[in-house]
């Protein structure tokens, strides 16, 4: 029994830290923007690196490089307040201090688990959404810059002619709506690991007060 409680929590912590907050917090949000830059550089020849015989180092410094890009796209979504740890508790000292509490008021791990799953789906969410704008904010330089010459706009007559990116449109509609997804389930996220938190603590004073009730009528 006491063996399958370990398997069981080492499966929650590789499934709350390594799936959500690292694969899918991180990796997943950087590999967006990494191949958003390769597919627009047209960098497909290196491609073949994958098929060599050092395509398991390669595929680390894929992740390795993806992982550090999506951290960067969390700094990012952060300081332009995209990513945020906590919505009711602000700013971030006030959410460590709740944090804080929490860790005294839990009533065993399970709530540290279910806290800790909130915070990785958040993050991931946030991290997602703030990849989508930086990948496509960063599509859009490269794109302009690529093809520089043709985006200028000049006067033949009455008439104006302009570049217009084939499939611009869709891809922006994309970019859109992916974000506002992304963000809303974030925020959506934050909301109930805020009201988990608040919920955990207010049982907790609860409980003492009827506690310290029971003393004193005694």
């Amino acid at each position: 029994m006491h063996i399958m409680k370990e398997l069981k929590y080492i499966i929650e912590l590789l499934y709350s830290h390594f799936l959500l907050r690292d694969l899918a917090g991180k990796v997943v949000p950087g590999a967006v923007i990494l191949f958003t830059t390769v597919i627009t550089l047209d960098c497909f020849s290196y491609i073949d690196l994958f098929k060599s015989k050092l395509q398991f180092v390669v595929w680390i410094l894929l992740l390795t490089f993806s992982w550090i890009i999506g951290l960067a796209a969390q700094a990012i979504g952060s300081h332009i307040r995209i990513v945020r740890y906590s919505v009711k508790y602000s700013p971030t000292c006030e959410f460590h201090e709740v944090l804080r509490k929490f860790r005294n008021s839990k009533k065993d791990d399970k709530d540290d688990q279910r806290l800790e799953r909130f915070m990785a789906i958040g993050e991931a969410y946030g991290n997602g959404a703030a990849a989508t704008i930086v990948a496509y904010l960063l599509w859009l330089v490269l794109f302009y810059v690529i093809n520089k010459d043709k985006w200028m706009l000049f006067n033949l007559g009455n008439n104006y002619n302009y570049y217009f990116p084939e499939n611009i449109l869709v891809i922006t509609i994309i970019a859109i709506v992916s974000f506002i997804s992304l963000l809303l389930g974030h925020r959506e996220t934050i909301d109930h690991q805020d009201e988990f938190i608040s919920t955990v603590i207010n049982e907790d004073n609860s409980e003492k007060a009827d506690n310290n009730s029971l003393e004193r009528d005694a």
